[in-house]
């Protein structure tokens, strides 16, 4: 393991974050979480969708499961997207909250080679690239030809003549066909517009009327449809689909309003169902919360029935024999041993940053194992906390080598992160 990876997977989780990158060399338990969403992977290239919650308390490793899904998935040539929900970003709102997700999701749009997001105008230039090397090979032209750029032009109007028969196709396509103008004629202010468009930036129908010549823009209403035009265009660029995560939902639990509570509901509604029967394809879209946000009946998605009917299936089944098929997939808690093996993997991360990092036999990492669980404030502790407080244990014993182990713990506070549950949101809802 690089250095670099080894030094991002210490900070970030001593932060009580999740690391982009490494976590295949620390990742322990969840086989069958994993296998289930390599198989949703495996249906999103093969042309269907899928929707999964991904529910599981604070700090039980949902967000780490779903980044390393979306690894997985960005070296399976997907095209991912992630964003974080939040008061200012939902999935509608009265004040463009459901465009402000949008906006997050295109800034974070990654690819294998462009990981850490910004990828759509890379996405578009490969794919500008791609075609006139087709041309070139098929037609025997070189780009000095006159006819050159008419047969590129006449590839990429066909390619995006396909979108046409979906919702907002037309004027994606079009959009598309305004950036290979202006990266054509290398007129700048025209690419710009149309990354802006598909930015979802634009201010208004009419500025788009006069720049673009498209009827249409991004707006609250419409977001949801353009990821599934976008989806089906990344066929036509080479990737197998894309992948959607949204992480936080607590946010929209939390929205006082019911009215506005359940406009976002209806949305995750739409989503769902456009899954389950087929009508979206090469889409996959990953939403993680906690128990309630699905299952409290008077404000999360049970308190809708259509919700019920879909979901409650999922909760038929006994604790030890899951449906892992299902569209809520439950994040069990790490048993004993796997803890005790994610300790194990983080030593050794751990030494090849540091060279005084203490070599602990496996008796001792359990001794300190139980020592973090019986001096914590209760006995559910989760993975988080467990990683949080080993590691600061190896950096004092690695700073102080001649204290012994037992010596540390004994000056130590067992730190347990209480969640902050997100306050009831109090934004202006009136315009709803």
């Amino acid at each position: 393991m690089l250095k670099r990876i080894a030094s991002s997977i210490l900070n970030s989780l001593g932060a009580g974050l999740v690391p982009r990158g490494g976590l295949e060399h620390i990742i322990v338990g969840r086989l069958q979480e994993i296998s289930a969403l390599m198989q949703d992977l495996k249906n999103v290239g093969a042309g269907g969708a899928t929707f999964r919650f991904i529910s599981g308390f604070y700090g039980s490793g949902k967000t780490f499961l779903l980044q390393y899904v979306r690894n997985q998935a960005l070296s399976q040539d997907f095209i991912v997207a992630d964003a974080d929900l939040s008061p200012a970003r939902r999935l509608i709102g009265s004040h463009k909250e459901g465009l402000a997700t949008y906006r997050e999701l295109v800034k974070n749009l990654a690819t294998k080679i462009r990981p850490g997001g910004e990828a759509l105008k890379a996405i578009l230039e490969k794919w500008i690239s791609k075609i006139q090397q087709q041309v070139l090979e098929g037609k025997q032209i070189s780009p000095q030809h006159p006819d050159f750029k008419d047969a590129v032009s006449f590839k990429i109007r066909k390619v995006v003549s396909e979108l046409q028969e979906l919702v907002h196709g037309f004027d994606f396509g079009n959009v598309i066909v305004a950036y290979w103008e202006g990266y054509m004629s290398d007129n700048e202010e025209k690419k710009r517009a149309a990354m802006q468009w598909l930015r979802g930036e634009f201010p208004s129908k009419t500025v788009a009327r006069r720049v673009l010549n498209v009827n249409t823009i991004i707006d609250d209403e419409s977001w949801y449809d353009y990821l599934k035009v976008l989806a089906r265009f990344a066929i036509e660029l080479g990737y197998k689909g894309v992948l959607v995560f949204l992480d936080e939902a607590i946010h929209l639990y939390n929205i006082a309003n019911s009215v506005a509570r359940n406009r976002n509901y209806e949305v995750l509604l739409a989503m769902l169902n456009d899954a389950l029967q087929g009508r979206v394809e090469h889409l996959g879209l990953f939403v993680s919360c906690v128990p309630d946000v699905l299952e409290d009946t008077t404000r999360g998605l049970f308190s809708i029935q259509a919700f019920r009917s879909r979901l409650s299936d999922n909760f038929i089944a006994s604790p030890n024999l899951r449906d892992l098929s299902a569209p809520v997939l439950k994040i069990a808690s790490l048993k004993p041993e796997e803890i005790l093996t994610l300790l194990q993997r983080l030593t050794q991360v751990h030494s090849i940053i540091y060279a005084a990092s203490p070599k602990l036999s496996a008796e001792e990492i359990k001794h300190i194992a139980g020592e973090i669980t019986r001096r914590g404030p209760n006995q559910d502790l989760t993975p988080r906390d467990y990683v949080r407080n080993f590691l600061t244990l190896l950096n004092l014993k690695t700073q102080n080598p001649s204290k012994t182990t037992s010596e540390i713990l004994g000056e130590m506070t067992i730190d347990v992160t209480i969640p902050e549950i997100p306050q009831i949101s109090n934004v202006d809802e009136s315009n709803i």
